[in-house]
């Protein structure tokens, strides 16, 4: 017979927890409709000694398309 050790048992009663926790239903928060509020994007362009030109126009075009 096997036994379960008293580390076996606390992860999986912390698992158990984590399992019920995320099943409740959470409170949503009210939207405001009168409040209007931009969406916000972010952008990572990854670049190591490139042409200062392409990445003028590479930065350039990111920001025409959030005009």
């Amino acid at each position: 017979m096997h036994h379960i050790s008293w580390y076996g048992t606390a992860v999986a009663v912390l698992l158990g927890i984590k399992l019920l926790l995320s099943i409740k239903p959470r409170r949503r928060p009210r939207r405001r409709t009168a409040v209007h509020t931009p969406h916000t994007i972010h952008a990572v362009i990854t670049g190591y000694n490139e042409d200062p030109t392409a990445l003028r126009r590479c930065l350039q075009s990111v920001l025409d398309q959030t005009r």
